[in-house]
């Protein structure tokens, strides 16, 4: 799963012509641990709303699986990146 995952952001991030070498990556949960701890929780929010409002609308049967948006932020900057059921790349920045 996790080659799976590096694939897919590989894909994304040369979709964008995107170098995130600097940055720091969150997954969908690591976020929303420190967004409990009260950091990034706008970060989280956008998120959150990524995964209940299209991510898991697309999931049709017999498919269940999907990646989780991925965050990566660097001082005041931040990129979502995830990839759509259908295969198209989003970025949010």
């Amino acid at each position: 799963m996790e080659k799976f995952k590096n694939e897919v952001l590989m894909d994304i991030q040369k979709t964008f012509n995107l170098d995130l070498n600097a940055y720091q990556k969150y997954e969908y949960e690591q976020l929303r641990y420190q967004a409990e701890q009260g950091k990034f929780m706008k970060l989280a929010k956008i998120n959150e709303d990524i995964v209940i409002n299209e991510l898991n609308k697309e999931i049709k049967p017999p498919y269940k699986n999907v990646i989780y948006p991925m965050t990566f932020i660097k001082d005041d900057e931040a990129f979502i990146l995830y990839k759509k059921a259908d295969g198209t790349n989003v970025l949010y920045a």
